[in-house]
């Protein structure tokens, strides 16, 4: 991009299909296609609660990505389907260096439990790091890890000049 960079990995995981058949049921129980006579409102509310948070997860999984993006001297991790997401933004000229680490916490569906990128800030500059791409595949993390490496010597060039 001209004044910065954009690079993005897609999120698409087999994940998603474990959750097509627990979305339909619950689909079926808040709309009524599978006959519940006793069911009451409370149920069916909650399923289609369930439904549309299983659907989204779904729909994260084969259509999402996370994409880090630097525009002049301001950055944004943003992961998410659409205008859908999780937005991070800070100063990139902040970030010390990037490296792969283990996780503390986090979800146990990840696909490669722990394994997340972090973008280590400068000491009073920045308050915390930013740690992204759990859910995606070590191929993809490792591409995203390159490419900001590759930003980062780039713009550190650039400042030297």
């Amino acid at each position: 991009m001209p004044g910065g960079f954009e690079a993005y990995a897609v999120l698409r995981s087999w994940h998603a299909f474990l959750g097509i058949p627990a979305a339909a049921m619950a689909t079926a129980f808040a709309t009524g296609l599978l006959p519940e006579p006793t069911m009451p409102l409370a149920a069916r509310l909650l399923s289609g609660s369930i439904a549309i948070a299983v659907w989204a997860y779904v729909g994260a999984m084969v259509f999402g990505k996370i994409a880090i993006r630097r525009e002049g001297s301001s950055g944004t991790v943003r992961t998410g389907w659409g205008r859908i997401g999780w937005i991070q933004r800070f100063d990139w000229d902040s970030i010390d260096s990037a490296t792969e680490a283990i996780a503390k916490g986090g979800f146990t569906f990840e696909m490669q439990p722990g394994a997340v990128i972090v973008l280590l800030m400068r000491p009073g500059v920045a308050f915390r790091h930013i740690r992204f791409g759990s859910t995606i595949t070590d191929e993809r993390r490792w591409f995203l890890l390159a490419a900001i490496r590759r930003e980062l010597l780039r713009s550190a060039g650039r400042r030297r000049s």
